[in-house]
């Protein structure tokens, strides 16, 4: 049995959909589903992430920008025999690409979380906080059964593990920083700097690839109170250590909501600022601005303000805590297994 994804990664894009989509994959693979990841090009971020993995490999080879016509003519040409479901997880592939792949592969799934495009699928994951069946009817080309919601957050198994173990903020204080894997990645010490000098009381651990020298400075300036790691296997475990947590969104934000961290973002792409105002207002998480947007001073404020405020962050961990419980991935395993099943 296989399935296929379409999905890409880069320092722009960033790499969530790649991390997600793997996730998925490992949790297909111990029912004997094997997966074919399909990308447009290899670059230096994909090479980083696919390098170890067990799963096949396709690369496109298109040009940039590439026709969603041509995406889909090279997606079918390298496309496994085998294949019984394709599951796409792209913000430039819309109904336009999804009904040229469905000229031979009957079951397609989606993953979004922008309700912005239309689609032509038999499965929709949304795994975000906001949307409702109502915010895809429009988009949609025909009947699709739709799983939306953190119900339906994608994460690795050992979150479910995890879940609620993080203390309480503040009485570790200790804070989770992390800025994703895309091109914001080497503002990481200047914001470990601005969290270490927001609470002169905080420990930090920095996560994320990013000039080992001015990380080894911070670290000496202040006396050992920061810990950072280009890359961790255990980000469950690190997430448990502390009581706090500030950095970009995706699929961190769930992350940090079933450990029970109450966490401060930043957009670190445009597509991520409306989310990001929906999860604020609904108290899920605050919302800083936009990366770009900030310096050494106007940040030291920001999160000084996060930090003083315990009872917002007793809220927003409560939410988080209730909101992903850590089963996302199996409940959408279990979903596509069934469309596998019904290819046999």
């Amino acid at each position: 049995m296989h399935i296929a994804f379409r999905v890409d990664a880069s320092e722009l894009i960033g790499t969530g959909h790649l991390f997600r989509c793997l996730v998925l994959a490992d949790s297909l693979a111990h029912s004997g589903v094997r997966s074919q990841f399909i990308l447009a090009n290899k670059n230096p971020v994909t090479d980083r992430i696919l390098d170890s993995v067990a799963h096949v490999v396709s690369v496109l080879g298109l040009p940039d920008p590439a026709t969603q016509e041509a995406d889909a003519t090279e997606t079918l040409r390298v496309l496994h025999p085998d294949v019984a479901v394709v599951v796409v997880d792209h913000y430039q592939l819309d109904a336009q690409w999804e009904v040229a792949v469905q000229a031979r592969v009957t079951q397609l799934a989606v993953i979004d979380d922008l309700a912005d495009r239309s689609h032509a699928c038999s499965l929709l994951v949304d795994p975000g906080f906001t949307h409702t069946p109502a915010d895809y009817a429009a988009w949609l080309q025909g009947p699709a059964e739709l799983l939306l919601g953190t119900r339906y957050a994608i994460l690795k198994p050992e979150y479910a593990q995890f879940h609620a173990l993080a203390p309480k903020w503040p009485s570790v204080r200790r804070a989770h920083v992390f800025l994703g894997g895309g091109q914001a990645t080497t503002g990481l010490p200047m914001l470990v700097d601005a969290v270490l000098h927001s609470d002169p009381a905080i420990e930090v651990f920095g996560l994320g690839l990013a000039d080992a020298d001015a990380m080894q400075r911070i670290q000496k300036t202040h006396a050992g109170r920061m810990v950072w790691s280009p890359y961790t296997s255990q980000m469950a475990l690190e997430y448990s250590r502390c009581d706090i947590a500030i950095g970009s969104p995706g699929g961190a934000t769930w992350e940090r909501a079933c450990v029970g961290l109450p966490s401060g973002a930043f957009a670190t792409a445009p597509n991520q600022v409306p989310i990001l105002k929906q999860l604020d207002r609904a108290g899920f998480c605050r919302y800083f601005g936009e990366w770009s947007d900030f310096n050494a001073s106007s940040l030291l404020q920001v999160i000084g303000d996060f930090f003083a405020d315990t009872r917002q962050c007793t809220a927003l961990r409560a939410l988080g805590l209730t909101s992903v419980d850590g089963r996302g991935t199996q409940r959408i395993a279990d979903a596509l297994l069934a469309r596998v099943a019904s290819h046999v």
